[in-house]
């Protein structure tokens, strides 16, 4: 009886783990409710055993989960209640694509039957690169006979029904060793979901999924570009580039190592223009085994400014592409990720960009302040919202998919159709 009740009062809870190119994090919060109630949060900066948002040591990247799943007091619930595990860095992609089922005879109605093996279809023909794995597959739009861009399909009579599916994915090879390290500890794993696809949920606003936004999400060794239009997700895009490259060049420039640099951007990086710090100095620390020396503040702003320039003009020209490919007018723009909490981002990211920018934190949620004031919970948050707003399926028959099975089913087509 004492089991029944702890599973009765644990049944609404959800957990969230995600895995950063530089943190480990993960929340707790209660679903079905029209705001998320945030119960406990924590997280690992650099936790051993990753590297970049990849498994590089799968013991330590064990026991680096383990550490985040007592942070978070679970106990034995951790392996009870639903977990679901997001992914950022480079390597996430959407790929678009369609394919029709024709029905012989009289016209059929459409049933989530019919949705599913269009949707089924679609996803084993589509030709993804071997090296993908798929994450998540949505479904953008139906065609029902000559109508487009239909929504909602269910209880129309279809000659013809066809799909455009966003297929999400990452590289085969890394999801591989991050599944193993979520399957080892037996968590009651319900799917994998990248950043990209959750995040216009974790910090648009209403009006800016109706109308056009681009979500500007800025980590530290990766910034996704994720464009929404009319509600939809209209294109994502990786850049393997993010806020580490202010640490290198800071590195670079003072011939220190990552930790120091990284020391010296937490403590001393500002963005802020109208800066006087006199003859203020700061430590650079040890450089290559020399003694410990100074440089002045002032110095550094400078050097620190023009790094921030030429970071933000390759965002930009990447903005650019996107914006002029998808051939959108400039929308409006949310910045946010770990990276948008440097000081002075904000206005310093505004006078580079035609459109108005906003800083994008996490949204209709319950929780402590500093919580709802740190950009970098963004994508957790909005996985949580996406999760509500799909009805919270299971959806984790999508990450079984491999490229091997997907050839052989189309090997099998060419086989049946031609001999």
């Amino acid at each position: 009886m004492a089991k029944q009740g702890k599973n009765q009062k644990n049944k609404n809870q959800i957990l969230v783990l995600y895995v950063g190119t530089r943190r480990l994090a993960g929340i707790v919060a209660e679903e079905g409710r029209e705001t998320i109630r945030l119960l406990r949060s924590g997280e690992i900066k650099n936790a051993e055993g990753f590297q970049k948002g990849e498994v590089a040591q799968l013991e330590k990247a064990l026991l680096s989960v383990g550490e985040l799943l007592k942070r978070l007091e679970l106990g034995d619930d951790a392996f009870e209640i639903p977990a679901y595990v997001l992914l950022s860095g480079p390597h996430l992609k959407m790929t678009r694509f369609s394919s029709s089922v024709y029905y012989v005879g009289y016209p059929r109605v459409v049933t989530s039957h019919e949705i599913s093996q269009v949707i089924e279809q679609t996803q084993r023909v589509a030709p993804l690169a071997l090296e993908d794995w798929v994450l998540q597959v949505e479904p953008e739009s139906f065609w029902v006979n000559d109508l487009t861009g239909v929504r909602d399909p269910m209880g129309l009579e279809a000659q013809r029904l066809a799909v455009t599916l966003q297929i999400f994915t990452t590289r085969y090879a890394s999801f591989r060793n991050l599944s193993r390290v979520f399957e080892t500890l037996e968590l009651n794993l319900k799917g994998y979901f990248p950043k990209t696809l959750t995040l216009p949920e974790g910090v648009l606003y209403s009006n800016e999924k109706e109308g056009e936004a681009l979500v500007i999400d800025l980590g530290d060794e990766v910034t996704h570009l994720v464009l929404v239009r009319e509600g939809r997700i209209v294109q994502t895009k990786s850049l393997d580039l993010g806020s580490r490259f202010l640490t290198s060049r800071i590195a670079e420039n003072w011939q220190l190592n990552l930790r120091e640099a990284e020391r010296l951007k937490e403590g001393f990086g500002s963005l802020e223009e109208s800066l006087a710090f006199g003859e203020e100095l700061i430590p650079l620390g040890e450089t290559h085994g020399r003694p410990h020396h100074q440089i002045k503040r002032a110095e550094f702003h400078q050097a620190f400014f023009r790094m921030g320039e030429e970071l933000f003009a390759r965002i930009q020209e990447e903005v650019k592409e996107l914006l002029q490919h998808e051939k959108v007018n400039p929308p409006s723009l949310v910045l946010t990720g770990g990276g948008a909490k440097l000081e002075g981002l904000l206005e310093f990211a505004s006078r580079r960009f035609a459109s108005p920018l906003r800083l994008g934190t996490p949204c209709q949620v319950e929780a402590p302040t500093e919580f709802l004031m740190d950009p970098a919970w963004s994508g957790a948050i909005g996985l949580f919202r996406w999760l509500d707003r799909n009805g919270n399926e299971n959806h984790s028959h999508f990450a079984k998919e491999n490229p091997l099975g997907r050839t052989f089913f189309q090997l099998k087509e060419w086989l049946a159709a031609y001999f």
